[in-house]
């Protein structure tokens, strides 16, 4: 009776070893990745299980639009890949939001869905990514127009430490319906700086970094303002384009 899988010898394996790797490769804009690889049996087997260990911990969205299992895994990835940065990066206060970062604006456009925007020397980003900055860092925003800048807002787009502080302690925890996670917490605007929205603690809400990052800044759904405060509801986005 012959083995179920071939054995591999020392030059297979060294040479599997050796033949590793990955790549990360930008757009022209830096606006999407793509990253590929390689990697031998059991480096392999260690990276599949643990980024689906942290995919398992994350929650579906509320309609029949969930993430598909590859958007969970790589939701799993860089929520994996933050946590080394700051854990390594021990000079960082990492609950103060994510810096300083200056974002360009097309002043010409008058439609919010339609803004170009750009970080410089960095990627391109698109409204939501620009909402999750007024969320987390300090923000200033400059208006172009053709090449030139015509408006500068002032730097104060951040929540106040001692703001964001009360918020966390006010909901003490996620406060998405039936979310009980803790990883992450932020507070969150409830109408957004876009739409009039202000740094008062009634227009802010803590969420968990999966329902703040993946749930509405990456899939564009909103706060429901009626419900109760420790019961947010989600809503979809109705300038959502269709479903991935």
């Amino acid at each position: 009776m012959t083995s179920r899988r071939r054995r591999m010898n020392r030059v297979e394996e060294e040479r599997a070893f050796r033949d590793r790797y990955v790549t990360l490769q930008p757009t022209l804009d830096e606006s999407a990745w793509t990253l590929s690889g390689r990697l031998p049996g059991m480096l392999g087997r260690v990276v599949d299980k643990a980024i689906s260990q942290k995919a398992d911990e994350l929650r579906l969205l509320p309609d029949a639009e969930a993430s598909t299992r590859a958007q969970r895994q790589a939701d799993a990835l860089v929520m994996m890949l933050q946590d080394a940065l700051e854990h390594d990066d021990c000079d960082v206060d990492t609950s103060r939001g994510s810096g300083h970062v200056t974002v360009f604006v097309d002043a010409r456009s008058t439609d919010p869905e339609d803004v170009t925007t750009g970080i410089p020397f960095g990627p391109n980003v698109g409204p939501n990514v620009l909402e999750t900055l007024m969320c987390d860092g300090t923000v200033r925003v400059i208006g172009m127009d053709d090449g030139e800048p015509i408006a500068t807002s002032h730097s104060t787009r951040v929540i106040q430490p001692a703001v964001r502080d009360a918020v966390l302690f006010r909901d003490d925890g996620c406060t998405i319906d039936g979310c009980a996670s803790r990883y992450r917490l932020e507070p969150h605007h409830i109408v957004p700086w876009s739409e009039g929205g202000t740094h008062d603690p009634s227009n802010l809400t803590t969420l968990c970094w999966y329902h703040h990052h993946v749930a509405i800044h990456g899939h564009g759904y909103h706060i429901d303002p009626d419900s109760p405060p420790q019961r947010r509801r989600l809503t979809p986005n109705n300038h959502r384009g269709p479903p991935p």
